[in-house]
């Protein structure tokens, strides 16, 4: 990643990106980069643009502290069903949550018996710590009626919403679609 900086050439004031590892800079705005944008390992400070006032090794190590809690929590089951996707390609992978039953929701706003089961599967997360749901919306922004040429619903072949993927505790997928209902249904009652 490259910092920008204020330059002055030939009394005209123009923007130029400086490379932080090597400190060549371009007017043009070419990242000089050996590392394809990796500078933020070497210098975290160039994510912020702030220089740092703590020594370089204080600074990595402080960065990376917090880089690696901030992904350690990623994967936590809240409150509320988490709410991914708007559209886009996901990896679910990503959301699983450890040591519990996940309830992957495909749904959409434009959906009737998506908007019927929401609140139940809302106090099924609520209600059981062994159960975690997380709400995969199908629709883009500004779609109306539901989308099924978004990326998300062909990646992952929606034919018909509400649909289900649940994967037990180990992270195996235990049913999806038709198969699933009978599951989510029971974990409901």
């Amino acid at each position: 990643m490259a910092r920008r900086e204020e330059n002055t050439r030939k009394g005209r004031s123009f923007m130029a990106k400086r490379n932080v590892r090597t400190g060549a800079a371009d007017a043009s705005g070419a990242i000089f980069s050996g590392r394809a944008g990796f500078d933020w390992l070497a210098n975290p400070d160039v994510l912020s643009g702030a220089r740092s006032t703590l020594p370089p090794m204080i600074s990595r190590f402080l960065f990376c502290f917090f880089a690696a809690v901030s992904i350690a929590f990623a994967a936590t089951k809240g409150p509320k069903p988490a709410h991914i996707a708007m559209g886009a390609e996901v990896a679910i992978a990503d959301y699983m949550v450890a040591g519990k039953t996940m309830v992957f929701d495909f749904t959409s706003d434009y959906c009737p018996p998506c908007r019927v089961i929401a609140p139940k599967l809302d106090k099924l997360h609520a209600a059981r710590a062994d159960v975690a749901v997380v709400k995969v919306d199908i629709n883009r922004p500004g779609v109306k009626g539901i989308d099924w040429k978004s990326p998300v619903a062909v990646q992952y072949g929606m034919r018909s919403i509400p649909h289900f993927k649940v994967y037990g505790p180990d992270g195996k997928l235990v049913a999806e679609g038709k198969a699933a209902w009978p599951l989510v249904q029971k974990m409901l009652n």
